[in-house]
């Protein structure tokens, strides 16, 4: 039975993590193409805006404002309901999904700040469509994983794991 309650706190907060996207994008006037799921790399669930002319502080918003949501959840939830490990941990597992360094929004927003200028000069010379993603995005994102920068961000993230445990220890405890 706590098995299918966790399945379903994490539903929730993917579907709140996801409608922060899609109200993100709405006020900030982003098209958004397609809310959408897919197999690959693993499984997961995604909102999709043109990407072409977006000014950085508005896709940054955009990819961050999902996150947000997710802590805003957690933050009302450890300050106004009773202990619960099940909904600790499952919002714990999201938090650690969401800003893992391998796949995830933050990753997007580093990936999109340090190529912004590599990606105008490309999508202003090609005809390809936008959402089929170049063989110079792997290109680079391949130059951007286990980079410096990466590893920074695998450092923070570990200790944001730790975090999370230690605390939990003491919240239950």
């Amino acid at each position: 039975m706590n098995f299918f309650i966790f399945i379903g706190i994490l539903l929730f907060l993917l579907f709140m993590h996801e409608m922060a996207h899609c109200m993100t994008a709405k006020m900030l006037h982003l098209p958004i193409e397609e809310v959408g799921f897919m197999w690959k790399p693993f499984p997961t669930v995604f909102v999709a805006v043109t990407d072409v002319g977006i000014p950085f502080n508005k896709k940054f918003w955009f990819l961050a404002c999902g996150n947000l949501m997710t802590f805003i959840l957690f933050f009302i939830y450890l300050t106004a309901f009773r202990a619960d490990r099940i909904v600790y941990y499952a919002f714990s597992l999201q938090l650690i999904i969401e800003t893992n360094p391998f796949s995830s929004d933050y990753v997007q927003i580093i990936f999109s700040y340090l190529y912004k200028d590599k990606f105008k000069r490309y999508y202003a010379a090609t005809s390809l469509p936008q959402e089929d993603p170049p063989a110079f995005e792997r290109e680079f994102k391949n130059e951007f994983m286990f980079g410096k920068i990466w590893y920074l961000h695998f450092l923070i993230w570990s200790a944001f794991i730790l975090l999370l445990l230690f605390s939990g220890r003491q919240y239950f405890a």
